[in-house]
């Protein structure tokens, strides 16, 4: 899983004038300790079925938030200039979606899908939304290790 994560956290650094980091709950504080336009990323839940041998598929979530300050809202009477203002939110979503969708988390981890965005409602100025793709992997990290011998030449014949 943690190569999952860097993967995915790596991906994002190529945005550029967006701040990333894990999602500990940093939006539910009065001021959220990090730098807007921000994306906090988080896996949900992974589920997991047997193959055998103590190999196991998981096929998980990768939850992302992505926020901004509202400075002020859309109307038909915003100006042309704030109203780009507002949508740099919405750029963000596209960015991040052409980096991440259809992009493997790493050797062992299927091409991430995006399956869900989500707006959250908020009593504060701050504009979010939740992303969820899916991604599935083949966890060998328990399974039985075969290694190989070679056999005696006594043996052999």
């Amino acid at each position: 899983m943690k190569l999952f994560f860097k993967t995915v956290m790596n991906l994002l650094k190529n945005i550029p004038n967006l701040y990333i980091a894990e999602n500990w709950g940093q939006l539910d504080l009065a001021q959220p300790p990090l730098t807007f336009p921000c994306v906090l990323v988080d896996l949900e839940q992974v589920n997991y079925i047997q193959q055998g041998c103590l190999r196991q598929e998981g096929e998980g979530d990768l939850v992302l938030t992505i926020a901004d300050r509202m400075y002020g809202g859309l109307e038909n009477i915003t100006p042309e200039i704030l109203q780009e203002r507002e949508f740099i939110l919405l750029d963000k979503i596209d960015a991040i979606h052409a980096i991440l969708h259809g992009k493997a988390g790493g050797e062992m981890f299927s091409n991430l899908i995006r399956v869900k965005i989500q707006k959250q409602s908020r009593q504060d100025s701050i504009r979010a939304f939740i992303i969820t793709y899916k991604f599935s992997y083949v966890d060998i990290i328990s399974s039985i290790q075969y290694t190989h011998t070679k056999l005696s030449p006594l043996l052999s014949n």
